[in-house]
């Protein structure tokens, strides 16, 4: 082989992108950065320019490896170069930054994909989910409100992470009164009130994070309603689920002393 492709066909540059690729692509299933970083390398060694597909899976693969601040630098490049990143990178990148809480960096590279499809819920969900663990409702209802706008299907993941989020008591309520006791029963129906809408039934942590909340708000007679109700609907509950269920219940009456 040429040290250069320059005087190369097309053909034989189309043939060779499409082997790199793909074994670039390999590297990101196998976890295997060092080797993908190699292949990035020789390909412009060789002169074969990279396609936004062979930045697809490099960067996937740089996110597993050495985390999202290096594959930023690549985006970088690649933005200088006016290559734009595929969605599958975004999402990837997205959740990534989800991940480590970096909240602002997962709305953006979220605002960035040109063409929103079903399967990136999970980029949605991951990033309500940081709300969720910063404590960000706020955050949390522009990106439902941008779902809707969207018409992007809730996931039964998107219900568990509404109820933690907005089944607590929020400022102004330090403990819970009748006031904001109304608040939670209006928020909890609403999220109800959707999931039936998308037919979506409740999972055991969706069940779960509303007896939570209901307890954490010394709403006993409607947490135990609820744990009835896990009870009869949810009776593929294993031992250890229902120990961590019957566990909430039992800290919210002590706190409640009864």
């Amino acid at each position: 082989m040429p040290k250069t492709l320059s005087s190369a066909p097309i053909a034989v540059k189309n043939v060779l992108r499409w082997a790199f690729n793909d074994i670039i692509h390999a590297c990101v299933y196998v976890d295997n950065c060092q080797l993908s970083e190699q292949l990035f390398l020789e390909m412009h060694k060789i002169g074969l320019r990279p396609s936004r597909f062979t930045y697809d899976g490099f960067i996937k693969c740089v996110i597993a490896g050495k985390g999202v601040a290096h594959a930023i630098k690549v985006i970088e490049v690649m933005d200088r170069r006016g290559i734009r990143p595929y969605d599958s990178t975004l999402v990837a990148l997205s959740v990534d930054h989800s991940k480590s809480l970096q909240l602002d960096l997962a709305e953006h590279f979220l605002g960035r994909i040109s063409d929103i499809q079903p399967e990136h819920i999970h980029a949605f969900n991951a990033l309500l989910s940081g709300c969720d663990i910063m404590n960000e409702p706020e955050r949390a209802l522009r990106i439902l409100a941008k779902m809707r706008r969207l018409d992007l299907k809730p996931h039964i993941w998107t219900y568990e992470i509404m109820f933690s989020l907005f089944g607590n008591v929020n400022v102004p309520y330090e403990e819970g009164n009748m006031l904001s006791h109304a608040d939670v029963s209006k928020r909890i129906s609403i999220i109800e009130m959707d999931m039936l809408n998308h037919e979506i039934r409740h999972s055991f942590v969706s069940m779960k994070n509303l007896i939570r909340a209901f307890g954490a708000e010394g709403m006993i007679d409607e947490m135990l309603r609820y744990l009835n109700v896990a009870e009869n609907v949810l009776w593929n509950m294993d031992p250890y689920q229902k120990s961590d269920l019957y566990g909430i219940v039992l800290h919210a009456l002590v706190k409640a002393k009864e």
